[in-house]
């Protein structure tokens, strides 16, 4: 399963701070920043944020 989000260092906070384990970091790949985390149920869940070019 996939998710948008505005801030992905926020979530990634927010998430880690609630207990869920990211076995993926926020990463950077061309266009997006990435990360993944084991959700209920060991849903495997990726967070996404679009990014430009320039930041």
């Amino acid at each position: 399963m996939g998710l948008e989000v505005e801030d992905i260092e926020a979530a990634f906070t927010d998430l880690s701070a609630r207990g869920y384990s990211f076995f993926m970091p926020p990463t950077d790949i061309p266009d997006l920043r990435i990360a993944f985390f084991r959700g209920p149920e060991d849903i495997v869940i990726e967070l996404v944020q679009r990014i430009d070019a320039g930041s």
